[in-house]
């Protein structure tokens, strides 16, 4: 399975046959056991192009939802039109650019909740696509009259 080792102590799974990583944070990892699990990564660094913003205070317990998405924008309006959300800045660039995480975010701020779309093509490969995921998991197939 593709994974990243990246930051301090952070672990990145992709969840085969979804749209999902697992991230997991580890702790009191002796340095060989860290470099080890650095070789087994095989995926870059989805912080490349992001900025040093630091990101809008989060509250205590479940503070935000991320969802990879092939067009994060349209993802993003949608939670703006139709659930009343507000577009916030985020420390990744806007329009996407080559080899760079392409994020959308949205707050709900008398939830203080907040949504993350991503579009991280380093988790692309031959095997996995994420436009062709999208349309795999769409729906609107069962919309259409025979």
């Amino acid at each position: 399975l593709p994974i990243e080792v990246y930051g301090q102590n952070i672990i990145r799974s992709y969840v085969p046959g979804t749209l999902w990583t697992v991230e997991v944070v580890y702790r009191d990892l002796d340095a060989d056991a860290k470099s080890q699990l650095e070789v087994l990564g095989s995926v870059p660094n989805p912080d490349y192009c992001r900025s040093p913003q630091e990101n809008p205070a989060e509250r205590p317990g479940w503070s935000k939802a991320t969802y990879m998405a092939s067009r994060p924008e349209v993802a993003a309006q949608f939670m703006v039109d139709i659930f009343g959300a507000e577009l916030i800045e985020n420390p990744y660039p806007w329009p996407p650019r080559d080899n760079c995480t392409a994020v959308q975010w949205v707050n709900f701020p008398e939830l203080e909740f907040q949504v993350h779309f991503v579009l991280s093509s380093e988790w692309q490969d031959a095997n996995f696509k994420i436009e062709e995921h999208v349309q795999a998991m769409s729906g609107f197939w069962a919309l259409e009259s025979s």
